[in-house]
């Protein structure tokens, strides 16, 4: 039995390449869960992170092999735990940040639009600290703006660690193109001749397309992200780099 941990900060198609892992019934998979015995979402059941590797340790043998994808443990933490163990530790993001972003900013949106409390409590807090970079960049002060910086940030600074702190990172589309050659790739035992297939993810996009006011969205961030620097191990990187950082470290790039 292969045992995996799959991290990701989301807007990854994470249900959908969840469900695949399942190969109709082989694989335990959670997602979204910190409980793995009793897989509700985040924040109903949650368990320390040795709990939780422990309930994964001890997964029935009526199942091929243990997944959790999309914990959103302490990744510092999770680190130190599941070293000199069986349980490896991956990270899953997309290869086209810029896309990641927009999933992220348009999920944000669609929160602040529907009440949550949450979202309106972040863009106060950043209110502040954004406004240089919006004059750097052009751009005008406002929801939007605000809001794809948050995202930006949220996203690639999580991939940053994401590649510090795991064995290597899933590429969302190269999982979508190749899911087989991935679940070889993690070791998954008794998945020969079994088909996997990865169905359609929901979009956060799509919930937004009818907020006519996002229309200018990707433009302002193409503006936002030809400035922004993200820092990663002492030097301060572009977009670009943190694909290639991300490229260079994932999967299917690593040798047999």
């Amino acid at each position: 039995m292969a045992k995996c941990i799959i991290e990701s900060i989301g807007f990854s198609a994470t249900t959908s390449i969840s469900k695949a892992l399942e190969f109709g019934g082989l694989n335990y998979v959670t997602h979204g869960a910190r409980n793995f015995n009793a897989p509700v979402a985040i924040g109903l059941a949650d368990l320390p992170i040795a709990e939780f590797l422990r309930q994964m340790n001890t997964c029935s043998t009526d199942y091929a092999n243990a997944i959790a994808v999309h914990c959103i443990y302490n990744l510092e933490e999770l680190q130190q735990e599941t070293k000199d163990t069986d349980i490896a530790l991956l990270g899953l993001c997309r290869r086209d940040q810029k896309r990641q972003i927009l999933s992220c900013f348009y999920w944000a949106i669609n929160n602040l639009m529907t009440g949550r409390e949450d979202a309106l409590r972040l863009l106060v807090q950043k209110y502040q600290s954004f406004d240089g970079l919006f004059k750097q960049c052009k751009l005008k002060s406002n929801l939007i703006t605000h809001f794809l910086l948050y995202s930006a940030e949220r996203v690639v600074d999580y991939n940053l660690q994401l590649i510090n702190k795991t064995n290597s990172i899933i590429l969302m589309e190269d999982f979508i193109e190749s899911p087989y050659e991935h679940a070889t790739k993690l070791g998954l035992t008794g998945i020969e001749g079994k088909n996997i297939s990865v169905p359609e993810s929901n979009s956060h996009n799509k919930k937004a397309s009818k907020y006519e006011f996002l229309a200018g969205a990707e433009k302002d961030l193409d503006a936002i992200l030809g400035i922004l620097r993200f820092s990663y191990n002492g030097q301060n990187v572009s977009i670009a780099e943190v694909e290639n950082l991300l490229h260079q470290n994932s999967l299917m790039s690593q040798a047999t």
